[in-house]
C-alpha cells in the first residue's frame, strides 16, 4: 500500500530520509530498497510514538532532483537439480534419544545439502519454549565460515516466524508454506500431527530453491528401530 502523506513536520531535511516501522516484518529491508531509488537517502527507524500507516515513510529532502534511480534488476534463479545427498544415519541415533524427552513427533532429515555437515556446536538441540518445545538442527556449509542452514521442529504451531508465507504449494499430500526473499526461497514450512516443521536457508540464501524443497520433502518420521 502506498499513500501520499503531504508535507513533513518541518523543512529541515537536507537528504531524503526513509523511516521504517519496527513493528512490521521486513520493514527495514524494504526501507533500504526504497533508499536506493533516491541515491543519497538516509534510512532510520521511526521514532518511538510515531505510528506509521505504511511499512516505510519517505520524507523527500532538499537534495532530491526529481528523478528516481531505476530499480535493481532481480534475476530469477535458473532451475537446477537439488544439491542433496542421503544422510539420515548421521542424525537418527541422536533424534531417537531426544524423542523420549520431546512432547511432539520428531522428524528426521533424510537428506542434507551435499557440502554441509552437522554443526559441532549445538548441532542438535531440544529446548523448552513458553508455549511448547522446540528442536533445532544446525548445518554448516563447507564453503564458508558462519554459513548455516537449519531445520526447526516444534509443537508451537502459531510461532510468529510462520506468519505471512509468500504462497502455499501441495506436494504429495503435504501442504508447504513457502517464504521467499525476492526470488530466493528462504524458508519452507508445513504442519503435521499438531506440530510444525520448517527448513531455514542461510542468511545469504546460499541453498537453491530446489535444494530447500528437497530437504523439506525429505523430513520423515523416525523409524521404530
Amino acid at each position: 500500500m502506498t499513500k501520499t502523506g503531504g508535507n513533513a513536520s518541518n523543512f529541515d531535511y537536507f537528504h531524503t530520509t526513509i523511516f521504517w516501522d519496527p513493528a512490521q516484518k521486513n520493514a527495514r529491508a524494504a526501507a533500504a530498497d526504497v533508499a536506493r531509488l533516491f541515491g543519497d537517502a538516509e534510512v532510520k527507524e521511526a521514532p518511538a510514538g510515531q505510528d506509521l500507516s505504511t511499512m516505510v515513510l519517505v520524507v523527500v529532502g532538499k537534495t532530491f532532483g526529481g528523478t528516481l534511480a531505476p530499480s535493481a534488476h532481480v534475476e530469477t534463479p535458473k532451475r537446477q537439480p537439488p544439491a542433496v545427498v542421503k544422510d539420515a544415519a548421521t542424525v537418527r541415533p541422536l533424534l531417537r534419544r531426544l524423542q523420549r524427552k520431546a512432547d511432539f513427533p520428531i522428524l528426521v532429515p533424510t537428506v542434507r545439502e551435499k557440502s554441509s555437515s552437522l554443526s559441532d556446536e549445538d548441532g542438535v538441540r531440544l529446548y523448552r519454549l513458553e508455549d511448547g518445545q522446540g528442536l533445532r538442527l544446525a548445518y554448516q556449509l563447507e564453503s564458508g565460515i558462519g554459513e548455516y542452514w537449519g531445520v526447526q521442529e516444534t509443537n508451537w504451531t502459531d510461532a510468529p516466524v510462520l506468519n505471512g508465507p509468500t504462497l502455499t504449494r501441495r506436494i504429495r499430500g503435504r501442504e508447504y508454506r513457502l517464504y521467499f526473499n525476492g526470488p530466493k526461497l528462504h524458508m519452507v514450512a508445513f504442519e503435521q500431527d499438531d506440530s510444525v516443521y520448517w527448513v531455514v536457508n542461510t542468511l545469504l540464501n546460499k541453498l537453491s530453491n530446489e535444494t530447500m524443497l528437497a530437504i523439506a520433502r525429505g523430513l520423515r518420521p523416525l523409524p521404530e528401530k
